[in-house]
């Protein structure tokens, strides 16, 4: 995999960052997508402050609307993996 032509081809907005910071817990980039021919926003953080922001996830391949009990499975998972220094 060539990151630099990844750049090239996924091009960073010029107005398209928020830097992470302590009090967001969280980074976006939002980069010009080739292939499908839109803006795609990237968002990487504290699983919980990531989590909030989503309404949906890819479970076996397919986009289905993040539940309750999606939530709360991926916050035990967290704390399970937090607890091994693995957050």
């Amino acid at each position: 995999w060539d990151i630099m032509a990844q750049r090239e081809k996924s091009p960073l907005h010029e107005k398209g960052i928020i830097p992470f910071n302590s009090a967001n817990k969280y980074q976006v980039h939002v980069h010009w997508d080739e292939d499908s021919g839109q803006y795609v926003d990237l968002l990487k953080g504290a699983p919980e402050r990531v989590t909030m922001r989503c309404d949906t996830i890819l479970l076996n391949g397919e986009e289905v609307p993040l539940t309750d009990e999606h939530r709360q499975l991926i916050d035990s998972l967290q704390l399970a993996l937090s607890k091994r220094g693995m957050r």
